[in-house]
């Protein structure tokens, strides 16, 4: 139902303009790599199925091995998972895998995350990072580099943890700059694993009983037919608010010939949405409480919605000034308009009065 109504409500606001030109949104997701054998990931864009390539995984680099960095494959499974949810989420952005764990149980190098993190930054020049792991304590080389990712106006995602509340809440998830994810089923409920809720740090999403691509066996894999696995937790929860924030920005950059000032005003918000409060208000903009009392569950077509009406470009006019409404409370004003000259300004201001 959840995903269901992704497709049908905010897919359907995004898909009209997605053949125009725009600059497709970068995602990294740094976890044990992707295994692109699996025909979820083949490319269907093309007259013909190309086994092992897809035109929106744009770049792989095993960091695990520099003597073999080219080597990306997805031997546990997990990651391919993740890379499953956001390219469902967010057919449109650009994947770029960064394997830095073997496998989900032994966890992430440190070393490698780093190094993740900096060419992430440095050479693929993403916009969103997704972790969907976390440690038990603060580790500062860690948290300079996410430091040094912010500063680049990239936005870093993370999974608070799958203890309950018998653990605090994981690094580098319980840091302030980070966007950090708990899980909620398809009602929105809180998952029992969530760690208890810390200041600012309570923003759940679809994160349980989520289904997404695996690793198939040598005789799944002949079978030429996708391989899917249920997980659950908030490192499932993680990779879906990275997709969701990927079509908040995809549909900021978006352009209508036919509708100039929707695009003015959608080119005032882009640089703060790349801003850890610009997103994060955003994702409490879309939040509904839930049953749970301190959680608020990320509900997407709460903002981006399309309309049946008369004029299709009122869904896009509506969520546009939202997101305007959003930025100017969470920053108190707005940024100058790239595109424009100081009179848009007066458009924006009257609707929020």
């Amino acid at each position: 139902m959840w995903l269901r109504d992704l497709v049908t409500k905010t897919h359907a606001l995004l898909v009209p303009l997605q053949t125009a030109a725009f600059k497709r949104v970068k995602v990294a997701v740094l976890d044990t790599g992707v295994h692109m054998g699996q025909i979820n990931f083949w490319d269907k864009d093309r007259a013909e199925i190309v086994k092992g390539k897809n035109p929106r995984i744009k770049k792989r680099y095993n960091f695990l091995d520099p003597n073999n960095s080219t080597d990306c494959t997805d031997l546990d499974g997990h990651g391919t998972h993740c890379v499953g949810v956001i390219r469902k989420v967010a057919p449109e952005a650009d994947v770029y895998v960064a394997r830095v764990a073997r496998d989900s149980q032994e966890g992430p190098d440190v070393k490698a995350v780093i190094e993740a993190l900096d060419h992430a930054r440095e050479t693929w020049k993403v916009d969103i990072i997704s972790l969907s792991f976390g440690f038990e304590t603060w580790i500062k080389p860690l948290a300079e580099a996410i430091r040094r990712a912010l500063a680049k106006q990239i936005l870093v995602l993370a999974a608070t943890s799958n203890y309950g509340t018998s653990r605090r809440m994981a690094f580098p998830a319980n840091m302030p700059e980070v966007i950090s994810l708990h899980a909620a089923d398809y009602s929105g409920s809180a998952a029992g694993t969530n760690p208890a809720v810390e200041y600012g740090k309570n923003l759940t999403i679809l994160g349980v009983d989520v289904v997404s691509a695996w690793i198939p066996t040598a005789a799944e894999e002949t079978n030429d037919r996708p391989f899917t696995r249920v997980l659950t937790g908030t490192s499932v929860a993680t990779p879906m608010a990275a997709g969701i924030g990927a079509l908040v920005l995809e549909f900021a950059r978006q352009r209508d010939p036919g509708d100039p000032e929707t695009d003015r005003t959608l080119a005032r918000l882009r640089d703060s949405l790349k801003q850890q409060r610009g997103m994060d208000s955003v994702f409490r903009a879309m939040a509904q409480s839930t049953n749970a009392g301190s959680f608020l569950n990320i509900v997407p077509w709460s903002l981006l919605c399309a309309h049946a009406d008369d004029d299709e470009r009122f869904g896009r006019r509506m969520a546009a000034h939202r997101l305007a409404s959003v930025i100017l409370d969470a920053f108190g004003v707005l940024p100058p308009n790239p595109l424009y000259n100081k009179s848009s300004s007066c458009h924006l201001l009257k609707y929020r009065s």
